[in-house]
């Protein structure tokens, strides 16, 4: 190739280079112009001075009447993330110090799905509801529904048991529904109540926090703190402020000397005054093992004095039956309208047409009279004659 044909081609590459060259340098210096104006524009339109902050600014809470009866309102949690289900629900994940309300419930977590939309939320983790200082209830897992006030409690490895605690009132289960509305809670499968002078369980039990009332059902067992007798029944009433109960289904209470067997009455479980009201039978036995027997188509029940009273029906549309006093140690039978019997004297007194029947021999001795009295004599014996 000749000298002449490459002097040429290089004058035709550095002619291209030059070209390309001063094009971008045009179009640099048509960018630079026109941002240039653009910040003069800026310029021209603002004719004030932006203030600076003189304080640190912090996020505040909307202003809402936070003790609504109707709206869950989320307190605090260490962290928040939104998520939007398939149809469009947000759905809140919140983790660490969890806290939510509702007019004057609180309720505490260690994490919690927090669904606005809904206004509803489950929580997870040491729950904890509180109500003033009167009302508290703990659990592992908490599902809400503000809308109608209903919570669902379960136990789980941060608490194995599901307690709610009203003032001296604790009851105990694995699983708990409590209505806020109503002021009830309830479990269906086996739960305890202990209300300092009465411990009861049984397999269905509901609790009311305002007005003390618990009702059990299917084999009921009421245990006395103090002293240690027993209630066995299936279907009970009972208040833990008076800590009486209604006995409503054959009943059975068992104290260390007395057996009270009854289907309908009230019973003091404090004073262990009973007032039973359909035919019942009350058996008292001695330190011998001796047994007296006291039957009635209703009995007034002292347990302090010891002393009852036994009546018969006088509404033929009852049926009435005589009241029956049988003592076995001294093989006597009184039966009459109306009887008392002291268990501590060993004293009996029947009016309304009594009759003694004594039968400690071979032939039964029969007394009758307007009224019969029996009491024991105790003759001192000189042990030097």
């Amino acid at each position: 190739m000749s000298r002449n044909l490459i002097d040429r081609r290089f004058r035709v590459a550095a002619a291209v280079v030059m070209a390309a060259v001063c094009f971008v340098v045009n179009v640099g210096v048509k960018a630079y112009s026109l941002d240039e104006k653009k910040k003069e524009n800026r310029k021209k339109e603002e004719t004030f001075t932006r203030p600076k902050p003189t304080r640190p600014i912090k996020p505040e809470i909307p202003g809402a009447n936070r003790y609504r009866q109707d709206k869950i309102f989320l307190e605090y949690a260490d962290s928040l993330y939104k998520i939007s289900t398939f149809d469009t629900i947000e759905r809140q994940i919140l983790k660490g110090n969890v806290e939510f309300r509702q007019a004057g419930m609180w309720m505490y977590c260690d994490s919690a799905y927090y669904y606005p939309e809904l206004n509803s939320l489950d929580a997870f983790g040491n729950v904890k509801m509180e109500q003033g200082d009167t009302l508290f209830v703990f659990a592992d897992k908490l599902y809400y529904e503000g809308n109608i006030r209903m919570a669902r409690l379960k136990n789980g490895p941060s608490r194995n048991k599901v307690e709610l605690i009203n003032r001296d009132v604790t009851l105990t289960t694995d699983s708990l529904d409590y209505d806020l509305g109503l002021d009830l809670g309830w479990y269906e499968k086996w739960g305890t109540i202990d209300d300092k002078v009465n411990t009861l369980t049984s397999l269905y039990g509901e609790y009311s926090p305002g007005t003390k009332n618990a009702d059990f059902y299917h084999d009921v067992v009421l245990v006395n703190n103090e002293d240690g007798f027993t209630m066995l029944t299936d279907t009970l009433h009972y208040n833990t402020d008076t800590h009486i109960a209604r006995i409503e289904s054959r009943t059975e209470i068992q104290g260390e000397s007395d057996t009270i067997i009854t289907t309908r009455g009230l019973y003091d479980t404090q004073l262990g005054n009973a007032e039973l009201l359909t035919r019942s039978v009350i058996i008292h036995r001695d330190s011998t093992g001796n047994v007296t027997t006291l039957e009635g188509d209703s009995i007034i029940y002292d347990k302090q004095k010891r002393i009852s009273r036994a009546y018969m029906f006088r509404d033929p549309l009852k049926h009435g039956m005589p009241m029956v006093l049988t003592d076995t140690a001294h093989k006597t039978t009184i039966i009459g309208g109306y009887g008392v019997y002291n268990d501590s004297t060993r004293e009996a007194l029947s009016t309304i047409y009594p009759l003694l029947m004594e039968y400690s021999q071979n032939d039964t001795l029969f007394l009758r009279a307007d009224t019969i009295k029996t009491y024991i004599i105790t003759e001192l014996v000189n042990a030097g004659r």
